[in-house]
């Protein structure tokens, strides 16, 4: 049986955040990413500040997958309890987990490796910091690179369930769309694996063949709206943090 987080969904990332937005001095820098931080810092700002904010404007913006969505909206509660069954921390783990390889992935083909070493490096320590707390894992650690593992082998067309999206080794390497088409699809089946705050484990992705069978067993419905909310998120949010990662860098190097 899976083991649950006590608080089921109510989400202590989300009170974090709401948290350090209050505590901070400019909030406009948790309305948008996009806005950058030159506008927001002075001159005299130091470097550290400029890690910090950046990690509570990232947590910020993770924090909003799979949110609550405001009334007016008018969103069919059939959908709505589907979307509360995966808001839960453990599910912003999971999508934390993949961000951080698509920043990496980012630093690694625009050589930000001095980046990538340092501020990379800190802001990775203090994401697992915060959900090492507020999920109680004590080897989220080797959870994180279990799943760092998974999305580089995936998109190096290593994986034997890569078929499963209709998808070969050839395709992986050398088209964007399908590579994001396999990042999703393995995304998707982690995240069906939270529900309800279900905590995070380790898989033997080749091995563990209950790993996606169980989850295929679902209706297409659940499946179509994850699916959907990774794509929406990574459309609109992806692109307004590498922004504020370049903007920092500014910051950085005064």
């Amino acid at each position: 049986m899976e083991e649950k987080n006590n608080q089921n969904n109510i989400s202590k990332v989300r009170i974090w955040t709401e948290n350090q937005k209050n505590k901070n001095t400019n909030p406009n820098i948790f309305n948008s990413l996009v806005y950058g931080f030159k506008s927001l810092f002075n001159p005299m700002s130091t470097k550290y500040r400029a890690k910090e904010v950046l990690f509570d404007s990232i947590i910020y913006e993770l924090s909003r997958f799979g949110a609550p969505i405001p009334r007016e909206y008018n969103t069919p509660e059939s959908m709505e309890k589907i979307r509360r069954e995966y808001s839960g921390d453990a599910s912003l783990f999971e999508f934390g987990c993949y961000l951080f390889f698509q920043i990496d992935l980012w630093c690694f083909r625009n050589n930000k490796e001095e980046w990538r070493r340092t501020t990379l490096n800190y802001l990775t320590n203090q994401f697992l910091s915060l959900f090492k707390e507020i999920l109680n894992i004590e080897n989220i650690e080797q959870i994180f690179a279990n799943r760092l593992d998974l999305y580089t082998r995936a998109i190096q067309g290593k994986l034997t369930w890569t078929s499963l999206v209709g998808r070969n080794k050839d395709d992986v390497k050398n088209d964007d769309k399908k590579v994001f088409d396999i990042l999703h699809f393995y995304l998707t089946q982690l995240i069906l694996k939270t529900a309800n705050n279900t905590v995070p484990k380790i898989y033997e992705f080749d091995k563990d063949g209950h790993f996606l069978l169980g989850s295929l067993a679902l209706d297409a419905v659940r499946i179509a709206l994850i699916f959907s909310e990774i794509t929406n998120w990574e459309v609109t949010m992806l692109p307004a943090c590498i922004e504020s990662i370049k903007n920092s860098m500014i910051i950085e190097i005064k």
